[in-house]
């Protein structure tokens, strides 16, 4: 629930962190965009100003290009009419008036009278006037307004250009107007007033109309703001897309992130649960002293762990059933054993359990309202709850029930139910033991000292929980009397080393199976588990006097002459003479036997190993022994991991067996394949595929489906049952036979009944075989 808070504010912050994100982007792109309409605004009422400055000064360019054109000539003769009359402030010039050869009167115009003409006209069709003025004027036209006169002002200060903006009955215009110097030509005309070369006579202008100026900045204006509101609203669109975008990607890491606590959670709960079967194993079944207490102490170790909240164990007398040991929260409910059971009023699991010799687990909602008082009777708070039945093999009836009580419904799931499983399995054995050791009491003198037997059952315990520790034990113990023959210790000497190491690996007792029977490389945390086999060993020894001398020899043995070893990290001669051999013994069958994830070492690999190894693991002068006595030993032909008896096969279902369908995984595969002896036996391989077996999860669901290979499981195991069947892949499957009895008819048989069974669908059966005597192959 905690969890699943943090998630729901975690999401909370990221959204309100996103979208003020998103908010501050728009922001500053809003303000980009304004600052941009606005820049471009100013923009373009400069570019229009400058175009109508631009017109304003092509026009005085034109007119005073004209002008001077015409004062180049002195004038211009033309035609007297009634627009063009004499100009009366040209009288006193010789030859105002002529007459051509042809008898027209032809009139002279000056400069100022052709320009006034030109000007006059340009404005009647373009709409733009032009302006001459002085400051010394004969015609009252040609006098400068208020405006004209400040801009004369100031070019006689110096100034080369004004203008203005103006408004003439209501509408805009922009006056321009530039000085106009007195040139040579100009004293012609003018010479009498007064003026020299170089002086401001007046001034040149034009009044531009911005009618169609302010429309054309207008249209621009308006493309502008449609523009800048079109990238705005993409820019909208962008950020609800980067919004959904970084929501979802918000959502996937929080996905993600619970994904992963979940994977840490499950592997911390599977860790501590180890723990709790690694200490019941080592610290109690080990340690107790009688029945009751091991069964309570255990019950009250499993009660502490956090996801449990109560433990039982329960066992028949006189076809009644009774609780023998009860633990809650970590607590001892049942201080004294079986010597005070709590009889059980009601129908309990536990009683179908020791019937079927199987595990029962079940919701609280599936069972009746006096089982569930029964429970809350003896404090217990549950959700859901497990029995197993405690045996000391497989195959052996039940002599009691462990039942595991939880608060949550999400608990004992397949890997937790196969660690409880080996607990079970463990403590039924330890049961048995003490049972059996007690029987064994009372036949013999009460309080016997011959510590022998119950050693020698511990080593028998180990050898029926790994038949390869038994083959590895024998033949330490081989090894370890031809080195020491080698270098001539005395045979008292030899006797304790031999039976140090047929118990040296005692302590592998409270390894759980696990661990002890895992066909794969170690993970550091079991490689740390198994280590502690040596004090395992060494305490059980060490307390019993006539093996003191042999527990000191053990708990040596994986010392290493560099100082790197454990348990204690002693080097060199420090560790006993005794001691090093053992380890020298130790390595050498560990090197010369088959492992899933390392293949064995030839006799001479092994030796050479050794040897580069001498002074850094092992003692130079029983390395040294060893080489000769070593040398011509012979080496079993075949020593694998492969379960060799029922109960071990059973035991290694954990690892070997496909949990949906029961048939064996292709660990057991590969395992078969590293012993090549093993893999001989078989003469035949059957490839059994379901093409396009996802067709048939789509149109069924995941549930039938499972059902599907479930059902196709049993077909195999059923029409095959001489062979060992494989779920290689998700919807393959593999079959080794030894002969090929009725092959075909097999083959055909088990496609048939698959295809019956699959119906219409999409899903193709394709069945083949191979000879692996021949090499011949068929395939349909």
């Amino acid at each position: 629930m905690n969890n699943q808070y943090t998630f729901a504010q975690e999401l909370k912050t990221q959204l309100e962190k996103l979208k003020l994100n998103i908010f501050l982007l728009l922001t500053v792109f809003t303000s980009l965009l304004v600052a941009s309409f606005i820049w471009n605004y100013i923009e373009a009422d400069n570019h229009i100003v400058e175009l109508a400055k631009l017109e304003a000064r092509t026009n005085i360019n034109k007119d005073r290009s004209f002008r001077q054109w015409a004062a180049s000539h002195g004038g211009v003769y033309v035609s007297v009419d009634k627009d063009t009359p004499p100009n009366p402030y040209l009288a006193d010039i010789p030859d105002r008036d002529i007459n051509s050869s042809s008898g027209k009167n032809l009139t002279l115009m000056n400069p100022a009278y052709m320009i006034r003409q030109v000007m006059e006209k340009h404005e009647k069709l373009y709409g733009i006037k032009g302006r001459i003025v002085g400051i010394k004027h004969f015609r009252p036209e040609t006098a400068a307004d208020e405006w004209e006169s400040r801009a004369i002002g100031k070019f006689e200060q110096g100034s080369k250009e004004i203008s203005e903006f103006v408004s003439i009955k209501d509408k805009q215009y922009l006056r321009v107007m530039e000085p106009f110097y007195v040139e040579q030509s100009c004293l012609k005309c003018h010479g009498h007033q007064g003026y020299k070369i170089g002086d401001v006579r007046g001034g040149i202008g034009v009044i531009v109309p911005m009618e169609r100026y302010i429309a054309q900045k207008n249209s621009s204006i308006y493309n502008l703001l449609i523009s800048h509101i079109v990238i705005w609203l993409f820019g909208m669109l962008a950020a609800i897309i980067g919004y959904r975008y970084g929501k979802k990607s918000i959502l996937l890491k929080i996905e993600q992130e619970k994904e992963i606590i979940a994977a840490n959670l499950k592997k911390e709960y599977m860790d501590g649960l180890l723990h709790i079967v690694a200490d019941v194993d080592r610290q109690i079944i080990l340690t107790a002293e009688s029945e009751a207490e091991m069964i309570n102490e255990a019950c009250k170790r499993i009660s502490q762990f956090f996801a449990y909240s109560g433990a039982c164990i329960t066992a028949p007398a006189d076809n009644i059933l009774y609780v023998a040991a009860l633990a809650v929260n970590g607590i001892v409910a049942v201080e004294d054993g079986i010597l005070k059971k709590i009889r059980i009023p009601c129908v309990h699991p536990a009683e179908q359990t020791l019937r079927q010799n199987s595990i029962y687990r079940k919701d609280k909602s599936e069972m009746d309202d006096d089982f569930i008082e029964f429970v809350s009777s003896m404090g217990i708070a549950f959700e859901k709850f497990i029995c197993l039945p405690l045996r000391h093999k497989k195959s052996a009836e039940p002599i009691g029930v462990l039942t595991v009580y939880s608060q949550s419904k999400n608990n004992f799931t397949d890997a937790e139910v196969a660690m409880l499983e080996g607990l079970a399995g463990n403590i039924g054995f330890a049961v048995f033991s003490i049972k059996q050791r007690t029987k064994n009491r009372e036949l013999e003198i009460l309080r016997t000292k011959n510590y022998e037997e119950t050693i020698h059952t511990f080593v028998g315990m180990i050898e029926q929980r790994d038949t390869y520790t038994a083959g590895h034990t024998v033949r330490v113990a081989k090894y370890c009397e031809l080195i020491a023959r080698t270098m001539n210790i005395d045979d008292n000497e030899i006797e304790r080393l031999t039976r140090a190491a047929i118990l040296h690996d005692i302590g592998k007792l409270v390894t759980p199976d696990s661990i002890l029977l895992k066909p794969y490389k170690l993970e550091p945390l079991e490689y740390r588990l198994i280590q502690e086999h040596v004090s395992a060993g060494f305490q059980m020894l060490a307390e019993i006097d006539m093996y003191k001398e042999l527990a000191n020899i053990i708990v040596y043995h994986h010392e290493r002459f560099d100082g790197r070893g454990y348990p204690f990290g002693i080097k060199g001669d420090d560790i006993p003479l005794l001691s090093s051999i053992m380890c020298v013994a130790d390595a050498f069958d560990a090197m010369t036997t088959n492992r899933v994830y390392k293949p064995r070492m030839s006799k001479e690999e092994a030796l050479t190993e050794l040897k580069e190894l001498s002074g850094i693991q092992f003692s130079p002068i029983v390395v040294n022994a060893a080489l000769v006595a070593l040398n011509d030993v012979d080496i079993p032909k075949e020593t694998t991991q492969l379960p060799k008896t029922e109960l071990e096969k059973e035991r290694f279902v954990y690892f070997f067996k496909d949990p949906l369908t029961g048939v064996y995984n292709s660990s057991y595969l590969q395992l078969l394949k590293s012993s090549s002896d093993e893999v001989l036996k078989y003469k035949i391989t059957v490839m059994f595929y379901l093409r396009n077996f996802s067709a048939f999860n789509k149109q069924h669901g995941w549930e039938s489906g499972n059902e599907m290979l479930k059902q196709v499981s049993r077909l195999l195991s059923e029409i095959f049952i001489d062979g060992l069947v494989f779920r290689i892949k998700g919807d393959d499957f593999l079959v080794l036979l030894k002969s090929d009895d009725d092959l075909d008819g097999r083959l055909n048989l088990i496609k048939n009944k698959t295809e019956e069974s699959l119906g219409n669908t999409r899903v193709e059966v394709k069945i083949g075989h191979f000879d692996m005597k021949s090499g011949e192959d068929s395939f349909s």
